[in-house]
């Protein structure tokens, strides 16, 4: 991954890598505060991340072991459910009444 460790250092004393996503998103941000972009800019921008979060959804959703949900039994398809109900019901609050 983007985050894997280079080296046989010790990873005991090893400090942890750098999240440079993290760097890039709080650049990105300064940047659309301080400098006005043209529309055309921030569509391809918006249909850019949209594209990203989408692989990046579909490759979790790829990565997962049906048989190893289907052994933890229902508890886990419960708690997702609900954190969904949550959302969708939050979400729904703030755009009828914000």
């Amino acid at each position: 991954g983007l985050m894997a460790r280079r080296g046989n250092a010790d990873s005991s004393a090893a400090k942890p890598p750098m999240p440079w996503f993290v760097v890039a998103f709080v650049a990105v941000v300064g940047l659309n505060s301080l400098v006005a972009m043209p529309a055309a800019v921030h569509s391809a921008i918006a249909l850019a991340t949209q594209i990203m979060l989408t692989m990046g959804l579909a490759a979790m959703g790829l990565q997962a072991d049906i048989s190893q949900l289907r052994s933890r039994g229902l508890r886990p398809l419960v708690l997702a459910f609900s954190a969904f109900l949550f959302i969708a019901a939050f979400s729904l609050t703030l755009v009828k009444f914000a």
